[in-house]
């Protein structure tokens, strides 16, 4: 099986991320967001499963790729984006047990998962190496219980946004995530912690990006690292979020922010969408399977055996560093 440290080396061999230990410094805000939203008291969960795909497929079948030249083949890697961004419609997060899943899509001819709801379960069927398969069921309860809900803050929406406020102190929140509800798809996109004030590296010597200069409430001006992503907008329409800057502990500031509505809406970029419930879906399943590979190891001997042979294959492989 593939254990998280090997979910690791591949996500920085199949997509070049480099991993630097960080701290993310979250920013304030001195009221619930968004600003004149409405508490949502019902159906948070209910509107969450109802953008879940009644049936989904992820796998060889619907992918072509050249695997004789699977490195080298420029093509394949446009194949690729294609298939996972646009077909599927899937985020990509270093993170995600779907890593896990990737390495069977790209290097084997037959691999694949379809999940299907019917009444409050999810069916599925696994198929993978000489036409081995393996069926299944998951209770959507198990995915996705109430916790899920109710741990994330308190839900306000306007228009087709919601945001999950976390209460700091008497006086602050912390915005843990933003759903954005896609009308065109009928998708929600998930915002993880969108806005940070400062990201500190635990790397030795390390500094961090370009500073800009924001009014404290003593009249003078104080540099601190802006929100990643988000300083471009900040050093423009710093006056629409009515920042100010406060302790976040002894030895690191935060930015305290008020924003009007128009002024956070318009900060959630595209390019910064953490994920997606069909991606969040997807990673449940995958993150499920990978518990029962462990409580009921004589179902999923096999499977287990498939992945240890395809990353044995993979790590011997020559292509791949060149």
């Amino acid at each position: 099986m593939l254990n998280k440290k090997s979910v690791h080396l591949l996500t920085f061999l199949l997509i070049f991320i480099s991993c630097n230990e960080e701290k993310h410094i979250p920013m304030y805000f001195r009221s619930l967001q968004p600003k004149n939203g409405k508490i949502v008291q019902k159906n948070l969960k209910e509107h969450f499963l109802k953008s879940i795909p009644k049936s989904i497929y992820i796998g060889t079948k619907d992918i072509e790729l050249n695997r004789t030249h699977l490195f080298s083949d420029s093509t394949n890697k446009e194949i690729i984006d294609k298939y996972f961004d646009k077909h599927l419609g899937l985020i990509s997060n270093d993170d995600s047990e779907l890593l896990k899943f990737f390495l069977p899509i790209i290097m084997t001819d037959n691999f694949g998962l379809e999940a299907k709801i019917k009444e409050q379960y999810v069916i599925l069927n696994i198929h993978f190496g000489e036409g081995q398969t393996i069926a299944g069921k998951i209770e959507l309860e198990t995915l996705f219980p109430d916790s899920f809900f109710t741990t994330k803050g308190i839900p306000l929406s306007k228009e087709n946004i919601i945001c999950f406020n976390k209460k700091i102190n008497n006086e602050n929140y912390h915005l843990s995530e933003v759903w954005e509800f896609d009308r065109s798809n009928k998708e929600i996109n998930i915002y993880k912690e969108p806005f940070i004030a400062q990201i500190v590296s635990k790397k030795p010597d390390s500094t961090n990006a370009e500073m800009i200069n924001i009014e404290g409430k003593n009249g003078t001006y104080s540099n601190i690292p802006p929100l990643k992503k988000f300083s471009k907008y900040l050093e423009h329409h710093s006056k629409a979020f009515n920042l100010e800057i406060i302790d976040y502990n002894d030895s690191l500031k935060t930015y305290s922010a008020n924003p009007n509505y128009t002024a956070l809406k318009n900060s959630l970029r595209k390019e910064d969408v953490s994920s997606n419930v069909k991606t969040l879906y997807l990673d449940k399943i995958f993150e499920n399977i990978s518990f029962l590979e462990k409580s009921d190891s004589l179902k999923y001997k096999a499977l287990d055996e498939f992945y240890e042979n395809l990353l044995n294959r993979f790590m011997s492989s020559d292509s791949i560093f060149q």
